[in-house]
Parts: C-alpha cells; sequence; structure tokens
C-alpha cells in the first residue's frame, strides 16, 4: 500500500495538504493593497480606516466598489468604475516594485520548505491580481503544486470555491487541508469549505493564531500514514 506523507501542527488531527493565501500570509502586501485603495478612492473623495478595510481583504474588487459606492451614496458608472479599478492597480503596482525578500511573512519559505522535503503537497487559493507574478518573482513556484488566482473566475472569498478547487488540484478532500489565511473572508470561506485553519495573526475558529510562521514550523509533525 503506498504512503502518503501527512503532517499536524501538535493538535491531533493530521492533514495531507496544505493551502496558503497569499497576500498578508506569504508576503506583507496588505499594506500596499489599503493604500492603493485609499489613493483611487480619494479621486472620488471616498477613503477607508484600517478598521473599515481590515473586513473587506480579499473579498474582491467588485465587493469592495461596493462598500465605496454606500460611502458615495450612489452607483459608480462603468467607466468611475474602470477609472477606480486601473487606478489603484497602477498604484499597487508601482508601490509594490521595491518589495524584497523582507517582505516575506517571517518563517513562511522555511515552513514552505519543510512541507516540501517531507512531501505534504501545498497550493495558493487567492483574490491577488499579482499573485502569479509575485509567486514567481520571489522564487516559490517550486513550493506549490497550483497557484489559484482570480484568472479562474470563481466567486471571491468569503465564498469556498477557490479553496474547493485548490483541494481538488492537490487530489485531497477538503478535510485533509489545512489553510493558512489573515483575512476574516479567506476563514469564512475555509469554513464553508469544510476546512480546518491557522489564523496568520489572529482569527476566531482557527486551529492556533501565529504571528508568523516561525511559530507555525516550531510546531510542525509530520509523517506517514
Amino acid at each position: 500500500m503506498q504512503q502518503t506523507h501527512s503532517f499536524s501542527l501538535g493538535a491531533g488531527k493530521r492533514y495531507r495538504a496544505a493551502i496558503f493565501d497569499f497576500d498578508g500570509v506569504i508576503l506583507d502586501t496588505e499594506r500596499y493593497h489599503f493604500a492603493a485603495w485609499n489613493a483611487a478612492g480619494a479621486l472620488f473623495g471616498l477613503a477607508f480606516s484600517e478598521e473599515e478595510y481590515l473586513p473587506l481583504k480579499s473579498t474582491g474588487r467588485p465587493y469592495i466598489a461596493s462598500v465605496f459606492e454606500k460611502k458615495l451614496g450612489r452607483r459608480f458608472t462603468e467607466e468611475e468604475k474602470r477609472i477606480l479599478f486601473s487606478e489603484k492597480q497602477a498604484y499597487f503596482e508601482e508601490a509594490i516594485s521595491s518589495l524584497g525578500e523582507k517582505d516575506l511573512i517571517a518563517g513562511a519559505v522555511p515552513f514552505l520548505q519543510a512541507l516540501q522535503e517531507r512531501g505534504v503537497p501545498a497550493a495558493v487559493a487567492s483574490s491577488g491580481t499579482l499573485c502569479a507574478r509575485l509567486v514567481e518573482r520571489f522564487g516559490l513556484t517550486p513550493y506549490f503544486v497550483a497557484v489559484i488566482g482570480p484568472e479562474e473566475g470563481l466567486p471571491k472569498k468569503p465564498a469556498p470555491d477557490v479553496f474547493l478547487l485548490a483541494a481538488e488540484r492537490l487530489s485531497a478532500r477538503p478535510s485533509q487541508c489545512l489553510v493558512f489565511e489573515d483575512s476574516s473572508a479567506g476563514m469564512r470561506a475555509a469554513r464553508a469549505a469544510g476546512m480546518d485553519y491557522v489564523a496568520i495573526g489572529s482569527g476566531e475558529g482557527s486551529l492556533f493564531d501565529a504571528p508568523d510562521f516561525c511559530t507555525v514550523l516550531g510546531r510542525l509533525v509530520c509523517g506517514e500514514t
């Protein structure tokens, strides 16, 4: 019988695959998304506070635009929406042009290496438009079986679709996958997919909360089942 590699984080249950959000989980880019949305919103006299933006992470452009519309008191025209999205993207791309290894979440790469060395497959499931490009830019492609982003055309988190597709491409059942997330929308998506999750930062219902992957790596236990 073929052996299957699995892992746990010292919490008893074992998993056969790992799924990662990207922005704010592998790479510290969320502050740039926040600034980019405010720069684009300023064209219409709009802005988010950090508290307002926090639950919007990973929900996607259409939803964030709808929140801006509530602030504005009317719907954007199609041209206004095009301007909003293009300005946000341009600002974000310029802002992240200077990203370097210092912006990787502490312990993320060693944790990915540890999973790979132990034969545990991993995937990225992200709403970030530049996710695939950044995975390649930082040399992270070898660590992932699949990188799933908005180009798949799936409903945004908190819908579970992106995690379910990741599980399929990892040849694992949802219950066998452990998700690593930092957004409330992503955590709700994991729960809807029937997956446990670790909150990078903090999150209600998480297997445990970790400020970064150094803590996670210290709890990693791999084996064969």
